[in-house]
């Protein structure tokens, strides 16, 4: 046995005595999915790499959404030391949301290739463990229910935590020689990070898994259920759904809902509640945006009766190299309208409802 593995053997002995004490006393506290309805979420202007979230931003978001969302996004952009976002999530608290933090493990924030230092298989293999330790207390440390995503849309091929830049379809280099390294790696990154917030005492999370859209490249080693972390460690599966992106065609919702809904039930056996964690169109040419947020909405209402239990309307106005995304409310006034109108429906739920872990 080699050094490596000798301090992974250790590392994990003392992970399962830590997660086997009963110094926390419980389970911790997860989001359930409301009985009838669905919870909106929001993802407000937080600068360039969604981790500068201000008062002034919520303002806006809430003043263009007219409703506050159950849960409210940022980015926490983690280079192997960066702290956790305590502050951002005592703001969002504050203003009587959830806090749902993703993080980003990357130090370069760039996209469409390797990450030269926070790697998976570095996470996985307990090598940031001291770190993580430390955001998990301080995430313990706040006193109130937050939620968390680990490398969203790892599927997708763009960022450098996906299974593309992480041993891709091998299967001979990293663990069970059945399953494919790249989606290995980041379920096995996905589980460490559960397991060490969970031995620190940070148990009120709910964990999320956030899938793309649709897989890339769309091979059968890069398909969903080989990034599935297990039940044990996820509680929520979502997934981002675009009409519209660039100068891509339009799509409406419905189909986006046809393909998306049955790949996440098949993830997790129909056993999680879904959310779509990003939504929206890219205004322009050719584009009727207050038409396809309506129908949108329609269609939500139509899948809310088949697991769908959470959506986030994502409005940034500019995307990080200073360009405009128009896929801000503010683009759209119109679509404003319609947005408001729906959202003080009773297809969403008022409040969320936090039971008890493993009770849904």
């Amino acid at each position: 046995m080699g050094p490596l593995a000798g301090y992974r053997g250790l590392a994990l002995a003392l992970l399962a005595v830590l997660l086997s004490s009963p110094c926390w006393g419980r389970e911790g506290l997860v989001l359930a999915p409301p009985k009838v309805g669905i919870y909106l979420g929001g993802h407000p202007t937080s600068g360039p790499y969604d981790d500068q979230l201000t008062q002034e931003a919520i303002d806006r978001f809430l003043e263009d959404t007219g409703r506050r969302p159950v849960w409210m996004y940022v980015s926490w952009n983690w280079d192997g030391d960066s702290p956790f976002p305590s502050e951002i999530c005592r703001l969002i608290h504050a203003n009587r949301m959830i806090p749902f933090v993703g993080v980003m493990p990357w130090s370069t924030r760039v996209q469409n290739r390797r990450e030269p230092k926070v790697t998976l298989d570095a996470i996985a293999r307990g090598l940031y463990d001291p770190q993580l330790a430390r955001a998990a207390r301080a995430a313990r440390e706040l006193g109130f229910p937050i939620m968390i995503s680990f490398g969203p849309e790892a599927d997708g091929g763009w960022f450098p935590w996906s299974g593309r830049f992480n041993g891709g379809s091998r299967c001979d280099l990293y663990g069970d020689p059945k399953v494919p390294d790249g989606p290995e790696r980041f379920r096995d990154a996905f589980r460490r990070f559960v397991e060490v917030f969970r031995a620190n005492g940070a148990v009120d999370v709910t964990w999320v898994l956030h899938l793309a859209e649709r897989p890339g490249p769309d091979l059968p080693w890069n398909q969903a259920v080989h990034y599935y972390p297990g039940d044990v460690w996820v509680d929520w599966v979502g997934v981002s759904l675009y009409g519209r992106l660039g100068v891509n065609p339009v799509r409406s919702m419905e189909e986006l809902l046809s393909r998306a809904v049955p790949r996440l039930l098949e993830v997790s056996k129909g056993g999680k509640p879904l959310a779509v964690l990003e939504w929206n169109v890219a205004d322009g040419p050719g584009v009727d945006k207050p038409r396809w947020v309506e129908e949108a909405f329609a269609a939500f209402a139509r899948w809310e009766g088949r697991g769908l239990k959470g959506v986030a309307w994502w409005d940034k106005a500019m995307r990080p190299d200073g360009t405009p995304s128009w896929l801000d409310l503010r683009s759209s006034p119109h679509s404003a309208q319609v947005y408001r109108r729906w959202a003080l429906t009773d297809l969403f739920a008022p409040e969320p409802v936090f039971v008890p872990r493993g009770s849904f």
